[in-house]
């Protein structure tokens, strides 16, 4: 079991990473030719699922409080 405060930080720092791809993303939008953008938009989109399906969805079953999107 991982303590509350722990998985707290460890949210913010996957919830952090995301936020900096979906940056990376925005950025290359503006300089990368389509090909190079279509191979950056799925490396992002395969990174953020997986930080979600396979770290976040853990930390939310162990502490369903820390899941923000969850309806109260």
């Amino acid at each position: 079991m991982m303590r509350v405060d722990d998985a707290k930080e460890v949210r913010d720092l996957c919830l952090n990473a995301i936020e900096n791809l979906s940056r990376a993303l925005n950025t290359a939008s503006g300089v990368a030719d389509d090909v190079t953008l279509e191979r950056i938009r799925k490396g992002v989109g395969v990174s953020i699922g997986s930080i979600d399906m396979r770290i976040l969805s853990v930390l939310y079953e162990l502490h369903p409080d820390l899941d923000h999107l969850k309806e109260k």
